[in-house]
C-alpha cells in the first residue's frame, strides 16, 4: 500500500519535500541545532572555568584591558588614589567594574 502511494506522487512533490527538509537542516545548523528555542545551554565545564574567583580580580582586569599590563596597572593606581583604603584586589575589582560600565 505504501509503495503504491509513493509511486503515485509527482516528482515535483519530492522536490518540495527535499527543499523543506534542506531548509530545516540549514536553519538548525545556523542556529546551533536549537531552532527557535534559544541558545544552547552552557556546559558545566565552561561554567567551572569561568566561575567567579574573588582572588583573581587583577587577572579579570587584565583580560578587560586586552592584556595591556600598563593600562591595568594605571587603572589600579587610579582607584587607589581615589580611595587609599582599598587593597590592591579591591582596587582591581573597582577598576574592572568601572571599565565594564564605561564600555556600555
Amino acid at each position: 500500500m505504501l509503495s503504491s502511494f509513493v509511486d503515485r506522487l509527482d516528482p515535483l512533490i519530492w522536490v518540495i519535500i527535499a527543499g523543506i527538509v534542506l531548509a530545516i537542516v540549514l536553519r538548525r545548523r545556523r542556529t546551533g541545532g536549537r531552532g527557535a528555542r534559544g541558545p544552547r545551554p552552557t556546559s558545566w565545564l565552561r561554567l567551572a572555568r569561568d566561575a567567579y574567583r574573588p582572588w583573581d580580580h587583577e587577572a579579570a582586569l587584565l583580560r578587560l584591558c586586552h592584556g595591556d599590563e600598563e593600562m591595568a596597572e594605571r587603572l589600579i593606581r587610579y582607584e587607589i588614589e581615589r580611595n587609599p583604603e582599598l587593597s590592591r584586589a579591591g582596587a582591581a575589582l573597582s577598576a574592572a567594574t568601572r571599565l565594564r560600565h564605561d564600555k556600555r
